[in-house]
């Protein structure tokens, strides 16, 4: 699993699938006596912190790791905590493994490369589409792929260049973009209404 999926599950729910991210900024805590751990996990765009009651982190610190569950426990060791400063939090059990996942794909580099310089170098976003060039590699891979699988689906049989699968991949781009920027669908039964209703 990516860290995205693991990110994008809803919060209180568990992870059943191993995540591979880079381990960044390893920390020992303490909360009423008990001693716990934390790292940032970072792959490409996409972050979490994470806690733990034993030190995954530490000995890996800058390199990209595979945490898994497996036997007893699996499926339970993994958990989508509830954001913390619009931070996404995870929790792992003590039933949690780690090894090493390898070096991260051209693309995952070049993501993690563009996220920190626009950390260092912030700009504001343009109101409209965005341009080639600041679309994150591992948003392209992906939307990629499922572009593939949508022509696909609608039988194209013709490969044109690839046009087809740039407009698909485009669409699904300009949607993810959408998302992040917090413009989401409202739900048709959304108690839009009701003095009650609670916003996004």
């Amino acid at each position: 699993m990516s860290l995205q999926h693991a990110v994008d599950t809803p919060e209180g729910e568990f992870i059943n699938e191993s995540i591979t991210a880079t381990v960044k900024f390893p920390a020992e805590k303490e909360y009423s006596g008990r001693k716990f751990y934390t790292a940032l996990l970072e792959d490409g765009q996409f972050k979490a912190n994470v806690s733990c009651n034993t030190d995954l982190f530490t000995m890996h610190t800058g390199k990209r790791m595979q945490f898994s569950v497996e036997g007893k426990g699996k499926g339970f060791s993994m958990k989508r905590k509830a954001n913390y400063n619009d931070g996404a939090q995870l929790g792992f059990g003590d039933n949690v493994s780690v090894s090493p996942a390898g070096e991260a794909t051209p693309g995952q580099q070049a993501a993690t490369e563009h996220s920190a310089s626009v950390q260092a170098h912030p700009t504001p976003a343009p109101a409209q589409q965005r341009t080639s060039a600041s679309v994150e590699g591992v948003t392209v891979g992906m939307a990629i792929n499922k572009a593939v699988d949508l022509a696909i689906a609608e039988g194209n049989a013709q490969w044109n260049n690839g046009q087809r699968v740039k407009e698909l991949a485009s669409d699904l781009i300009r949607i993810a973009h959408d998302l992040q920027a917090g413009n989401l669908s409202i739900p048709a039964n959304a108690p839009e209404d009701r003095d009650d209703a609670v916003p996004f």
